[in-house]
């Protein structure tokens, strides 16, 4: 996965949330309701939780840049809407010139430029 971080926050119990789009829907996600969020991009966004080494990474995590995040965890939450979940800090910050090796990051940008 290679999304473009919108939103972080963090927690007071060491969680991490991240809010990032890969400019994609999918009818699982609850669709984010906030200042923040432009009510056109609401559906795009999915919610991720950083546990562990990944929460010591994603403080850190600029918005708007771009990041491939592996082993991100999908499941349904307790009211059915799809999350990520990340305790590995196998994280890497992303430069638009690695869209040239990185076919997420190129689909990505692609949406971005639309």
């Amino acid at each position: 996965m290679a999304p473009q971080v919108l939103k972080g926050f963090p927690s007071f119990n060491g969680v991490h949330t991240l809010y990032v789009t890969d400019y994609t829907r999918n009818n699982q996600m609850r669709g984010v309701q906030s200042n923040w969020c432009p009510t056109s991009l609401s559906d795009f966004v999915l919610q991720m939780e950083m546990w562990d080494d990944a929460a010591e990474i994603a403080r850190k995590m600029r918005e708007g840049d771009y990041y491939y995040i592996k082993n991100a965890r999908m499941r349904a939450n307790p009211a059915g809407y799809l999350e990520g979940k990340v305790t590995q800090s196998k994280i890497i910050q992303l430069e638009e010139k690695d869209a040239q090796t990185n076919n997420y990051l190129q689909t990505l940008l692609e949406f971005v430029a639309i």
